[in-house]
């Protein structure tokens, strides 16, 4: 599955994203700023998708593949795994354009739209996840959840291993930037864990998040999950 589409972006994850606490309604200039950005989100977005499956261990395992496991943290998530799936999904470099003109027009309407980019990115990976999950369950393996650089321990660099496991600048259009950035900006790569059982991996959280400190969710009482 290279392409996916998006038939709209939840307004709640979006309201969330911009800070509003559960059961707060938004003013109605900013319910029409919502509409405007997702409106355009969707229309620059090309959702395109990317994956591969590895053994763990062996001479084409991922402990061989230029040291993509390293840390604590993603070792615990593949506990009881015999492989794993690498994902790449990028919204294409329409998203970005789309926010650069976002921000010419006003601070608070592109952040707004960047808000809105990053829902959809989520959703759209949400849903190729489940995809990756039937095929494997239709084979009677099991799928943990999402694991990707930056989370806990596992180094932000491995975008870099990602990509050329992936060969996503070819056949999605996503590049890492020398400081690890993924271009385009609205694009995740990620692993997910295969076993023969049930498994859930080491859940991402606030005990293994890097921005735990100064993580403005945390400070009122919420989660980003």
């Amino acid at each position: 599955m290279g392409k996916l589409h998006l038939e709209q972006i939840d307004k709640n994850e979006v309201l969330r994203y911009l800070g509003y606490r559960p059961g707060i309604v938004p003013d109605r200039e900013t319910e029409g700023l919502i509409g405007r950005a997702s409106a355009a989100v969707l229309a620059a977005a090309t959702v395109r998708a990317v994956s591969a499956r590895f053994p763990l261990m062996g001479e084409n395992g991922l402990a061989e593949q230029g040291g993509l496991l390293a840390g604590k943290d993603i070792f615990a998530h593949l506990r009881g795994c015999h492989g794993a799936i690498l994902m790449a999904l990028t919204l294409g470099d329409g998203v970005d354009q789309a926010l650069r003109a976002a921000q010419a027009q006003s601070t608070l309407y592109q952040t707004v739209m960047d808000c809105c980019a990053s829902v959809a990115v989520e959703q759209a990976c949400d849903l190729y996840e489940a995809e990756l999950r039937r095929q494997c369950e239709a084979g009677g393996e099991y799928l943990t959840g999402r694991f990707s650089p930056g989370y806990g321990d596992f180094p932000i660099e491995k975008q870099q291993v990602m990509q050329r496991l992936l060969d996503t600048r070819r056949r999605i259009g996503l590049g890492v930037t020398g400081s690890s950035i993924l271009i385009p900006r609205k694009s995740v790569t990620a692993l997910l864990g295969i076993s023969d059982r049930p498994v859930t991996g080491k859940l991402a959280g606030c005990g293994n998040c890097a921005l735990r400190e100064k993580c403005s969710y945390r400070k009122e009482g919420t989660t980003c999950v």
